[in-house]
């Protein structure tokens, strides 16, 4: 037993010195150790177990391996996983960050849209300018190419036709905006609006303040958090051209149609509101008319009617009747006959001290008479050397000028009642009788001409007269007639 533990020790050992050996003679050769044989080309003979990197084959597909004699297979990498799946030689990417991307094919000029239907990714056209279509939501609704106005920042619309002269005006009770009927003549406002009814300005909008900046050509409404305010700013986003109630690119927008009704573009005088005018079809600037009805108070003044009112526009330019039209005429009455005054005059100052009376004269015309250098524009009458209001006038205003330029104000004569008393002369009587006056003559002191009587007796009052070419006949008591015989001399 003891020999063979030594014959194997001894035939360890020396086969650990023949390896030696070997290593040896091969660090000294300068023999490559390396694991895995290389080169650019695979050897012609292998056995199975070999392994061979190919240093011309692509990246990841360099590894061979001989899986039978004289057989290479190529040894790939394990397949990927996650956002991207398949070999890393035909990889696909499957999913961003965790969220599905569609496979269907995209068409040119299409853009990757997270569509929260499908929950994935999808490939779809997106318009950024010129005529492509963005479909709106919001206040706005449907293609650019068909909007629709059904809110107002937020605060629902009614679909209602309007009818003629209503206006759009909120109703708490439905919680949207109506069309109604408004017929005060004046209301004075506040909150995001503020002023008369016939000079508003919006400050703020829900709360948040307007900068009263003036914009420029192109700008934009646009919140500037710094300044805690509404600001106008011009946009830095692309253009797209809109279509419905609104046309025209984004950088110059006009409101054409609200809810499919046409806006005139008729240019709004001062105090006018958009009402429905069913004539036309269409919404129109025109003046509320006066009344009674509506929430506000109205005038309480004549001098607060805008009929036949005279406004200063300029240092040198004043206007009369600036709301009178053809749709709201001022009317104005001598006796029985009523003149309609269907446009604004204008008058035009070039120098002077002085004043200018503005009147109506009896024959229906807007006259000014003044001692200035003026000229008076439209259906309009300029009276040089006129110090008084004619005794047969209406007069309207009293307003005076210095060196050239009217003074802010003038003096508004404009009155609602009137009377004119008459005293009869000598001669004559006068009766009231249902707001007429008659005049009469007194037969005691004036004498009244009658027919020529047929015979002496004929019926008359004493004191009547006729007379022919051949005889004066005179009443001397009743039915009793005398007469003198005409000659010449």
């Amino acid at each position: 037993m003891i020999r063979v533990n030594t014959f194997l020790f001894y035939g360890i050992a020396a086969s650990i010195a023949i390896a030696v050996a070997g290593l040896a003679v091969a660090a000294a050769a300068n023999v490559d150790q390396r694991p895995v044989k290389f080169g650019t080309t695979l050897p012609a003979t292998c056995w199975t177990g070999d392994l061979f990197f190919n240093t011309n084959a692509p990246a990841g597909s360099n590894l061979f391996a001989c899986t039978a004699t004289n057989t290479w297979v190529t040894q790939t990498l394990q397949s990927l996983g996650g956002d991207v799946t398949g070999a890393p030689g035909s990889a696909t990417v499957t999913q961003i960050q965790g969220r599905p991307v569609s496979a269907t094919a995209p068409s040119s000029g299409q853009s990757l849209v997270w569509s929260s239907s499908t929950n994935s990714w999808q490939p779809q056209t997106v318009s950024t300018g010129g005529s492509g279509s963005v479909t709106l939501a919001g206040d706005a609704t449907g293609p650019s190419s068909s909007v629709s106005v059904v809110q107002i920042q937020g605060h629902p619309v009614s679909s209602a036709t309007p009818q003629n002269g209503q206006t759009l005006i909120w109703n708490s009770s439905s919680n949207s905006w109506q069309p109604q009927a408004v017929t005060a003549s004046s209301v004075t406002l506040s909150g995001d609006a503020t002023g008369p009814s016939s000079s508003v300005s919006v400050v703020q909008i829900q709360g948040h303040p307007v900068s009263s900046a003036s914009p420029q050509g192109g700008q934009t409404l646009t919140w500037n958090a710094s300044t805690n305010r509404w600001e106008p700013q011009t946009p830095s986003a692309g253009t797209v051209t809109l279509a419905g109630d609104v046309v025209g690119s984004s950088g110059a927008v006009t409101v054409v149609q609200m809810q499919g009704r046409s806006v005139a573009n008729t240019v709004p005088q001062n105090g006018q509101a958009l009402v429905w005018d069913s004539t036309t079809n269409r919404w129109e600037p025109q003046t509320l008319s006066t009344g009674s009805g509506g929430s506000g108070s109205g005038a309480s003044m004549v001098t607060q009617l805008g009929d036949l009112a005279v406004t200063r526009t300029a240092n040198n330019t004043l206007v009369l009747g600036a709301n009178c039209s053809f749709t709201t005429p001022c009317n104005v009455r001598f006796g029985y006959l009523v003149y309609s005054i269907t446009s604004s005059t204008t008058v035009t100052l070039t120098s002077g001290t002085g004043n200018a009376l503005f009147y109506i004269s009896s024959a229906g015309a807007i006259t000014v008479g003044h001692n200035l250098t003026l000229t008076c524009g439209g259906t309009c009458t300029a009276s040089s050397g006129v110090t008084a209001f004619p005794v047969d006038s209406i007069p309207l205003n009293n307003w005076h000028a210095t060196n050239g330029a009217w003074d802010a104000t003038g003096s508004d004569v404009r009155a609602m009642l009137a009377t004119r008393n008459i005293t009869p002369g000598l001669g004559l009587l006068t009766s009231d009788s249902s707001g007429n006056t008659m005049v009469s003559a007194d037969a005691s002191l004036v004498s009244l001409r009658a027919s020529v009587p047929a015979t002496s007796s004929s019926s008359c009052t004493a004191g009547t007269w006729a007379m022919d070419t051949s005889y004066y006949y005179m009443c001397i008591s009743t039915n009793t007639w005398k007469r003198a015989a005409l000659s010449s001399w």
